[in-house]
């Protein structure tokens, strides 16, 4: 059984971010690389039909696997989304990738300044246990979260960097 007093003093010390509006989500990735996505599909698909590959080769059906993953691929880009709460930095991907706010030690957002029309800022956190993890986000109204988020962590691991170390 867990002590209380121990349990309250670590909420003290982790990291809370509020967001503007409670269940925040929006897409992962923007609509021009979506669009490239599905084009290169279905570039590919044409082009595998005009090869006329044997059926019942191996050789074909490993070219027609390659085809579905991709396929597959760009419809979970095309699915994708980005959430946040007060608790959790979730992404709906392939696998769901998530993160505890409570258990950030570092997040920061990277952009590529005048490519974000085509390539979605990325979000990369990392959590005291050491999991890195990045986030994909073409939202404007939940990257500008994030970077608010960003920006209270750096002032909060500021302060608590700061702050004297209570005796033993």
């Amino acid at each position: 059984m867990s002590d209380p007093s121990v349990s309250n003093a670590i909420d003290e010390f982790a990291f809370t971010f509020e967001p503007i509006e409670p269940n925040l989500s929006g897409s992962a990735f923007s609509w021009s690389f979506k669009a490239l996505t599905w084009g290169m599909c279905l570039a590919l698909l044409v082009w595998m039909i005009k090869l006329q590959l044997p059926m019942g080769n191996s050789s074909s059906t490993w070219a027609w696997t390659a085809w579905v993953m991709l396929t597959y691929t760009a419809w979970v880009i095309h699915q994708s989304r980005l959430h946040l709460d007060k608790d959790l930095i979730r992404q709906d991907w392939i696998w769901t990738k998530q993160l505890k706010v409570s258990d950030l030690v570092f997040i920061q957002v990277i952009r590529i300044p005048f490519l974000e029309w085509l390539l979605a800022p990325r979000v990369y956190a990392r959590t005291f246990q050491g999991k890195s993890v990045f986030f994909y986000c073409s939202d404007r109204k939940v990257l500008s979260e994030m970077s608010r988020m960003t920006e209270a962590h750096k002032e909060w691991f500021e302060k608590r960097l700061s702050t004297p170390s209570s005796p033993a």
